[in-house]
């Protein structure tokens, strides 16, 4: 028998102070490495809702790593198990208000799907690799020139290559 439209429905017990004290605790973690002229983010768990400030956090603080590396930011997501579309919009958000060039490196198909959908590679470049990010041809190319001389960068107004098959496993 199902509840009518008005009755309220059983749910599971509510205890404020637990649900307050534990709330949700994202699984997202992340490794800033520093390589040629870049910093690099390397992301672990899972970049969704409940992670969103978890995730803006840690990409605001390799941003600040970023800019005494060279100022450019590569953020890693190959061992994210799942990066959502909001964590992504997100992303595109903090590549136009931080002071560093951003390239985000990912071989997931849907990633370089919901990238293209949504228009994020128009403010971080998707790569399949992190050489290629750091590479000539990439948003990070070779060392900038002093701040006072430095061009306005591009924020990846070109559209670069992405590896849209999971590498095969040896």
């Amino acid at each position: 028998m199902f509840p009518s439209e008005g009755e309220p429905q059983p749910g599971p017990p509510f205890d404020g102070a637990a649900d307050a004290e534990c709330g949700p605790h994202p699984d997202l973690r992340a490794v800033v490495r520093e390589r040629c002229h870049a910093a690099i983010l390397c992301f672990r768990g899972e970049a969704d809702t409940a992670a969103l400030a978890v995730w803006r956090e840690l990409i605001r603080s390799g941003a600040a790593f970023a800019r005494q590396a060279g100022g450019h930011l590569v953020i890693d997501a190959t061992r994210l198990s799942f990066l959502g579309w909001r964590a992504l919009a997100v992303l595109a958000e903090e590549a136009d208000r931080l002071p560093v060039d951003l390239a985000l490196v990912s071989t997931s198909p849907t990633v370089a799907r919901m990238v293209d959908a949504g228009d994020i590679d128009a403010h971080v470049p998707l790569y399949g690799t992190v050489v290629e990010a750091l590479g000539p041809s990439g948003p990070v190319g070779p060392p900038r020139p002093a701040p006072s001389t430095s061009p306005t960068p591009s924020r990846g107004r070109h559209r670069p290559s992405v590896r849209t098959a999971c590498p095969k496993a040896e």
